[in-house]
């Protein structure tokens, strides 16, 4: 059934971008960071102790979702270095580009 699979891909980032616009869901309003992942799905992250690892990345121009009560970098590689791809404010939405593997909370 490849066009349910199509319509359930395209319809990720929508889900993803409306759940940022209207406040979200419970899950949302935990302080997590949501993104559409490599892997063609959406992930959730809420533990951001130092260096977080995000397997798979995400980016592409998908966009990412910041519930957290901090400002988040992005970086390309899996270890938070090198200089950020991208910063996304503590309640704020964006599209990344390209991709990024790694974040780091900013105090």
């Amino acid at each position: 059934m490849r066009i349910g699979n199509f319509f359930k891909s395209a319809l990720a980032p929508l889900s993803l971008l409306l759940t940022a616009v209207t406040g979200g869901s419970a899950h949302a309003s935990n302080g997590d960071f949501q993104y559409f992942g490599q892997d063609d799905k959406v992930h959730a992250v809420q533990d951001f102790d130092g260096c977080t690892r995000f397997m798979p990345g995400g980016g592409g121009g998908q966009p990412v979702v910041n519930h957290t009560g901090h400002a988040l970098l992005l970086f390309a590689d899996h270890s938070c270095q090198g200089r950020p791809v991208a910063m996304v404010g503590a309640g704020r939405s964006a599209q990344v580009q390209p991709f990024f593997g790694s974040a780091r909370a900013t105090v």
